[in-house]
């Protein structure tokens, strides 16, 4: 047997080709600007059956996002805001789709986590599901989101300069959209901008859904707790807690608060204090009453329902006014650096 020291990062990495040595193209491809059919990327995600039914309609009036009937490919400022609204509409589709499927892997590790009352145990597969269903959590949550922000965008596009602060490259739903709904509307001004109409239905449908609506509202509010803790601070910030049913199966639910640390109320010898509340009394207080897969499938069905609500009116808008400003809308996808960094080579 023979035994080998790990290599250095650098020579690990040696063999990748950089830039420098890519030769110059001797053609350039790209897909055409012109379109008679679903292109290959949309075909499964139409098949799915899992698209809102206002992005598929969008997608087929457009000639299945032909430049033509979006921001036109005659000018620089056409293509670029062309192209942004395809990967835009893309990315919709790709968040949707892709959530299904964290729901779906979340389910199905969470069967294969440590159960208690099965009798038997197996250490590493049990943590690797674990870790597997709460990494589809996290997922399942960058996707819901991601697909809100994404729908800030196509407001940016579609109504552009009618929300205050959305401005496009740069939109995020919860700070542009949700905050925008959650004030009064501000009233229009002595000349009526013909989208006018649709951002008063826009208004009163994301104010109705995820603000003023008994269940919406702190649904949302929890929801996008959740997308902060998760992806801000990783996996161990949060925490499931697993709870036996009558029918003998655990069950896992979420904290309503945050951070979720039960031992806080754990008292070392005699109590000196009488107890003021049940466990179960506890529970109730402090867990989500729906477990953790019903809580994915109904926020998956409660988030595209909306992000459907929300595309229908742009559709619409669409319909009456088309695309706008084109110009200065490509003024803001002006490219900026984000970075200096090149290459981990030293400079020099």
């Amino acid at each position: 047997m023979s035994c080998t020291k790990p290599r250095a990062a650098h020579q690990r990495y040696a063999s990748l080709v950089k830039l420098k040595d890519i030769p110059p193209p001797k053609q350039v491809r790209s897909a055409p600007i012109e379109r008679e059919e679903p292109t290959k990327d949309w075909r499964p995600a139409l098949r799915s059956n899992l698209l809102p039914s206002s992005l598929v309609d969008f997608y087929n009036d457009t000639n299945y996002l032909s430049a033509s009937r979006l921001a036109g490919f005659d000018t620089a400022s056409q293509r670029v805001l062309t192209v942004y609204i395809n990967r835009l509409f893309g990315s919709l589709k790709e968040c949707v789709v892709e959530a299904h499927e964290q729901a779906s892997e979340h389910k199905e590790f969470l069967r294969q986590t440590y159960d208690p009352t099965k009798g038997s145990k197996d250490e590493q597969a049990e943590e690797l599901a674990r870790r597997k269903a709460r990494a589809a959590f996290r997922l399942f949550l960058i996707d819901i989101f991601g697909a809100f922000d994404a729908v800030a965008e196509l407001i940016a596009v579609f109504l552009p300069g009618e929300l205050e602060r959305l401005i496009l490259g740069k939109g995020m739903f919860t700070q542009h959209v949700y905050d925008w709904a959650a004030r009064p509307l501000s009233p229009p001004g002595i000349i009526i901008s013909p989208a006018r109409p649709f951002v008063e239905r826009l208004y009163a449908y994301v104010r109705a859904e995820v603000v003023d609506d008994a269940v919406g509202g702190p649904w949302f509010s929890l929801l996008r707790g959740y997308r902060n803790k998760v992806t801000h601070l990783g996996h161990q910030t949060w925490q499931e807690y697993g709870l036996q049913a009558a029918d003998g199966n655990i069950y896992s639910f979420l904290p309503r608060t945050w951070p979720s640390i039960p031992e806080r109320d754990i008292q070392v010898g005699p109590s000196d204090r009488p107890s003021t509340k049940s466990f179960m009394e506890h529970m109730a207080d402090m867990l989500v009453h729906v477990d953790v897969p019903i809580f994915i499938g109904e926020t998956y069905d409660r988030a595209v329902k909306f992000i459907d609500g929300c595309v229908r009116i742009l559709y619409d808008t669409y319909r009456a006014l088309g695309v706008r400003q084109v110009e200065e809308l490509a003024r803001y996808l002006a490219e900026r650096e984000i970075a200096t960094f090149k290459t981990f080579e030293p400079a020099g």
